[in-house]
C-alpha cells in the first residue's frame, strides 16, 4: 500500500489489520501503541522496497548521474524513517543495509564478509563514473534482497513498550554519535540533512503514547535548527546536543517513567535509564565483565588497589602493576616503551592508560584478551613484564593473614577465597573503578557548567565533523567502543610509521599476529583520547611525542597518505585539509578531556 492511500484511512485500523494479518493475537488496550509502531515500520519497509524497485534501479538503468544521486538521497531518508527499529530489532540486517563499507570479520571463524548497502552504493556515486554502473546495479539488487529479508523478519517480530522507548532513545544517541559525524555518509556528508527525518520519526512514534507539548516543542525547534544550519563542516554540534538532544532524551526518559513503563537494564554497555549520554551513571560497568563474580564491589576494588601497588605478584618481588601505570600520568608511564624485566631490551608496545579501560570489549593493542581478567593474567605471567606465577602468588597470599582476611571479605561466599581467579578479579575490579567521565568537556556538554573556551568548542565540532575523528573515536568514551549500545570495540588500520620522519610503516603486525587474516595486518584497538594530555608518547609504538604530531598524521591521511602501501587501511587516506588553527583547536579540545577526578 502506498503512502498516499494510507493517509485516506484510519491509521489505527490499518495498523491493527496488518498486525492481525501477521498472525498475532487480538491486541489488548495496552498493546495499541505496539501495534501502531509495528504497522508504522512495516509501511516504512514497504516504501523502501517500492523506492528501490520503481525509482532507484530505474534511475540506475537510465545512467543519469543527477537522477541517480537524487534518488539515492531520497532512499536514505526513507531508511532513516525506520532505522530506529531495524537497528534495534534486526541488527544484522541493519549492518547489511547501512553498515560501514568495510568487510565484516568474524576472527574466530576466520570469516570475512563483503560489505553491502547504502554506504557501498555511496562509494559508486560520489563521484560516479561510466564503469561504475554494473557494480551499482549489482549493489542495488543486493540491497533489495537485504530489505526483503528485513521485511520477512519484521513480520514475525513481536515486542514491548519498553523496547520501543529504548529503541527511540538509542536512535537519538545514534544520531549524535554517528549520524552527524558522517559515519554512515562519509563521502556525501548529508548526515545533517537526515537529522530532521530521524527526529520526525522519533516524534511520530512517541505520539502513539499520547501528546506531549514539551517534547513537541523541542522537536520542532531541533528540526528547525538543523534545516537552517545544515552545512556539515559548520554545523555546531555542541550547541545542538546541549540545546536540543540532551533535553529531548531526558524528556523521553521522563515520559517513560510517567507511563510506568519499565527500563531495560543490563542488556548492553549503555544504561537503560540514561537520560543523556553524559550522565554520570550512563554506562553499565558490569556489562563489560565476564560474569557476576567480577562485578565491582568496594571490597574487591580496595583489595585490587592494594595488590596493584604491591610487588608480591612479581617474580622477583621488585615491581608492581604501578611500576608501569602511574596515577599522575593517567596510569600510563610516559615512556616510548617500557624496559623489559631485568633490563633486557624493551617491551613490544607503548604502555596504555588504564583510565576507563573497563569500558571496552577487548584488551591489549591487538585485542587478544576480551576481558580485563584475562589481561591481568597475561601481564602477571609474561616473562618480560611482571614474570610472576598466579598459582604461587595465591599460595603466598594465603599465608598472609591480612590478605587472607581481605580476600574473605571480598568473596564471602567462597570457601577458598584466595585463588588465581580471585587475584585476577580484584585487580580487574580496581581497574574498572578507574572509570571516570568528569572532564571539563563532560561538565560543559551536560550543561552542568559552561567551562569550555570557544577554541575548545570549535575543536570539538571539528573532531566530530570535518576532521572525521569521531567516526573512530566514538563519543562520549572517545575510544573504539561503538555507540549507541556500546557492546563491542573496534580496531582500525591507520598505517602508523616506524619513526617520526615517516620513513616507512611500523613492522608490528597488530591483530594479524593473533588472527592470520589479511584485513587485520597492522590493525590495532582504537584507544581513547580521554586524558591524552597526560599519556604521551602516542600510538602503539610511541612514535609521536605531541598531540600536534598525531593530528598532523591524520591530516595527511595516515600511512597511505604518507605513501605507505597500506591497502587495507580503514582510515580515510585523503588529506583532511585542516589549517594550522584548526589542528590547534582539535588539540585544545582533546586537552579538555583530561579528567578532573583524582584517584
Amino acid at each position: 500500500m502506498c503512502l498516499i492511500s494510507v493517509r485516506l484511512v484510519d491509521k489505527k485500523i490499518l495498523w491493527k489489520s496488518l498486525w492481525l494479518a501477521r498472525g498475532f493475537a487480538e491486541p489488548s488496550e495496552k498493546q495499541q501503541a505496539v501495534v501502531q509502531v509495528h504497522g508504522f515500520v512495516n509501511l516504512g519497509i514497504d516504501s523502501l522496497q517500492e523506492w528501490l524497485r520503481a525509482d532507484f534501479i530505474s534511475a540506475v538503468n537510465t545512467k543519469d548521474p543527477k537522477a541517480i544521486k537524487a534518488s539515492f538521497l531520497h532512499g536514505r531518508i526513507l531508511y532513516k524513517r525506520i532505522e530506529f527499529a531495524v537497528e534495534y530489532f534486526i541488527g544484522h540486517a541493519a549492518r547489511s543495509i547501512n553498515g560501514p563499507p568495510l568487510p565484516e570479520i568474524e576472527p574466530e571463524e576466520h570469516l570475512v564478509i563483503d560489505p553491502g548497502g547504502f554506504q557501498v552504493i555511496e562509494e559508486y556515486l560520489f563521484p560516479i563514473q561510466q564503469d561504475n554502473y554494473p557494480g551499482l546495479l549489482r549493489e542495488a539488487k543486493r540491497l533489495e534482497s537485504m530489505i526483503a529479508r528485513a521485511k520477512m523478519i519484521w513480520g514475525t517480530l513481536s515486542f514491548r513498550d519498553d523496547q520501543i522507548f529504548d529503541a527511540v532513545r538509542m536512535e537519538c544517541f545514534r544520531m549524535i554519535t554517528l549520524g552527524i559525524t558522517g559515519f554512515d555518509t562519509p563521502i556525501s556528508l548529508v548526515g545533517i540533512d537526515e537529522v530532521a527525518q530521524t527526529l520526525n520519526t522519533v516524534r511520530d512514534v512517541l505520539t502513539y503514547y499520547g501528546e506531549n507539548p514539551k517534547l513537541s516543542t523541542l522537536f520542532d525547534e531541533a528540526i528547525s535548527y538543523t534545516r537552517k544550519n545544515n552545512s556539515f563542516d559548520d554545523f555546531d554540534r555542541m550547541f545542538f546536543i546541549r540545546q536540543y538532544i540532551n533535553p529531548i532524551t531526558s524528556e523521553i526518559v521522563s515520559l517513560q517513567q510517567s507511563l510506568k513503563i519499565p527500563f531495560i537494564k543490563g542488556a548492553y554497555g549503555l544504561s537503560g535509564d540514561a537520560k543523556t549520554l553524559f550522565d554520570s551513571t550512563a554506562f553499565n560497568l558490569d556489562y563489560f565483565s565476564p560474569d557476576a563474580n567480577s562485578h565491582v564491589t568496594t571490597e574487591k576494588k580496595m583489595l585490587g588497589r592494594k595488590l596493584f601497588y604491591d610487588s608480591v605478584l612479581s617474580g622477583d618481588n621488585k615491581i608492581s602493576c604501578a611500576s608501569c601505570h602511574k596515577p599522575e600520568l593517567a596510569f600510563s608511564d610516559g615512556l616510548t616503551k617500557s624496559r623489559a624485566l631485568g633490563g633486557k631490551g624493551f617491551l613490544r608496545r607503548n604502555t596504555p592508560s588504564l583510565f576507563n579501560a573497563g569500558l571496552q570489549k577487548g584488551q591489549f593493542y591487538d585485542m587478544r584478551s576480551l576481558f580485563l581478567e584475562d589481561q591481568a593474567k597475561d601481564v602477571i605471567q609474561n616473562k618480560d613484564e611482571i614474570h610472576g606465577d598466579l598459582a604461587n602468588s595465591a599460595r603466598q597470599l594465603n599465608r598472609d593473614a591480612v590478605y587472607r582476611e581481605l580476600f574473605a571479605e571480598a568473596f564471602p561466599n567462597s570457601p577458598d577465597s584466595v585463588t588465581e581467579r580471585s587475584i585476577q578479579v580484584v585487580l580487574s575490579c580496581f581497574i574498572r573503578s578507574l572509570t571516570s567521565l568528569n572532564s571539563r568537556f563532560d561538565q560543559h556538554i551536560s550543561s552542568r557548567n559552561s567551562v569550555l573556551t570557544d577554541i575548545e568548542i570549535k575543536g570539538f565540532n571539528l573532531f566530530m565533523g570535518k576532521a572525521k575523528c569521531g567516526i573512530c573515536h566514538f563519543m562520549p568514551l572517545f575510544n573504539g567502543t561503538v555507540p549507541p549500545a556500546f557492546t563491542f570495540t573496534e580496531s582500525e588500520v591507520i598505517g602508523v610509521p616506524r619513526d617520526v620522519e615517516g620513513s616507512g610503516i611500523d613492522t608490528d603486525p597488530g591483530r594479524f599476529g593473533i588472527y592470520k587474516i589479511e584485513n587485520f595486518r597492522h590493525a590495532f584497538k582504537t584507544p581513547s583520547v580521554r586524558n591524552a594530555e597526560l599519556t604521551a608518547p602516542y600510538m602503539h609504538n610511541g612514535v609521536y611525542s605531541t598531540l600536534k604530531q598525531v593530528v598532523e598524521f591524520y591530516n595527511r591521511g595516515g600511512g597511505k597518505g604518507l605513501g605507505f602501501p597500506v591497502e587495507n587501511q580503514t582510515l580515510p587516506f585523503d588529506s583532511l585539509r585542516l589549517s594550522n588553527a584548526e589542528q590547534e583547536s582539535i588539540v585544545a579540545f582533546m586537552k579538555s578531556l583530561t579528567d578532573i577526578t583524582s584517584h
